[in-house]
């Protein structure tokens, strides 16, 4: 049996001490990527209903790295969520995107950290092309129109906007080049109330604007006069019956002076 020298024995000693350090470092650095969390993907973006002029902002930086920091993630985006992601793995957690056409379209992120893990996140970017569709009406629910009376004083109209996909965002207008007033409604704007106060006796034209979440504006115009004494006017069918009954009256009569002649 050989026995070691001393300058032996503590080489053999820090080779054994330097091989299980290692073993250490390899055991733990392989757990760790083994087990750890993928990185949550999560990202707001606005306007949050834009339009085909909208530059979309999308920003990525609530999303986060549960195995390491921050700044080791990488991102990409899919604008339509086709799988065809168009834009290109980068640090930059912030994108923007102009949808040229309307529609509701998914957007899909894909985080990445270091050990190549994943994680994803998808959200709906609706994207209107068309303004409110918008009617004024009196409060009889007929509609005010070029040529509408009303008592002078103050006078009430409603205004009715329809929009199928943008909530509306305001409703304002003004009467007789006046600066334009908002209105206002607890129970949305859909469905509002003005009230035109001060009519003088005469001519008088109101401009009605409404605005869409997507910032889309519909304008109204409307003359209109206000009149103590509202004529109103006979319906179509009325006055087409009065002309028959006129061209009857004066046929019969033509008819009878003819037969008196002969």
């Amino acid at each position: 049996m050989k026995i070691l020298s001393s300058t032996e024995s503590k080489l053999n000693c820090a080779v054994a001490a330097a091989l299980l350090l290692s073993l250490t470092l390899f055991t733990t650095v392989f757990s760790s990527n083994a087990t750890a969390a993928p990185p949550i993907a999560d990202f707001v973006f606005e306007p949050t209903v834009g339009n085909t002029s909208s530059i979309i902002k999308f920003n990525a930086s609530s999303s986060s790295n549960p195995g390491g920091n921050f700044s080791d993630l990488s991102f990409r985006w899919d604008w339509q969520d086709d799988g065809i992601f168009d834009t290109s793995w980068s640090g930059n957690y912030t994108a923007e995107h102009q949808y040229t056409s309307p529609g509701i379209f998914w957007v899909r992120l894909e985080v990445k950290n270091l050990t190549g893990q994943i994680g994803n996140a998808t959200a709906l970017v609706p994207i209107d092309g068309s303004p409110p569709v918008v009617t004024l009406l009196l409060p009889d629910d007929t509609a005010f129109k070029n040529g509408s009376r009303v008592s002078p004083g103050h006078a009430s109209i409603v205004c009715k906007s329809i929009d199928n996909l943008s909530s509306i965002a305001s409703v304002e207008f003004s009467l007789d080049a006046a600066d334009f007033e908002n209105v206002s409604s607890s129970t949305g704007l859909n469905l509002t109330t003005i009230t035109m106060n001060g009519l003088a006796d005469g001519d008088h034209y109101i401009i009605v604007r409404v605005t869409n979440s997507a910032r889309l504006t519909t304008v109204v115009g409307v003359e209109f006069k206000a009149s103590a004494t509202v004529v109103e006017e006979p319906p179509l069918d009325a006055v087409w019956i009065i002309v028959t009954l006129l061209v009857v009256v004066i046929g019969i009569a033509v008819s009878l002076l003819l037969l008196k002649r002969r």
